[in-house]
């Protein structure tokens, strides 16, 4: 998330970065990976092995689809968000459409769909 007018000046840098981040979905959510994925985990935290693997497997679980595949953004989800905020008095009402607080040209442009 950054600010509109941030991105527009900083475009390349942003295009960059979600390039690397869709690369960092597609590694952990490939399944060849998951015993270094769990290792990372396990040494950035100092936690076992066993207990980051038993972290990773529900983000992994197709059925719940909690990380997206390459960092691809679900507008449907983000309007949820939105509503989830405006019924806590987070922000105002009427909620905005969530396609007018979402630029999907930096995704587009790093090649995500």
């Amino acid at each position: 998330m950054v600010q509109r007018t941030w991105g527009q000046a900083h475009e390349e840098t942003l295009v960059r970065y979600v390039r690397a981040m869709a690369s960092s979905f597609m590694f952990i959510n490939d399944p060849a990976n998951r015993n270094e994925t769990a290792q990372i985990i396990a040494d950035l935290t100092g936690a076992p092995a066993e207990i980051a693997q038993e972290v990773l497997a529900p983000y992994l679980d197709p059925a719940k689809r909690v990380l997206p595949r390459q960092g691809e953004i679900n507008l449907r989800g983000v309007g949820e968000v939105i509503n989830l905020m405006v019924e806590g008095g987070v922000i105002p009402a009427p909620a905005p459409p969530a396609a007018s607080l979402v630029d999907l040209r930096y995704l587009q442009a790093a090649g995500i769909r």
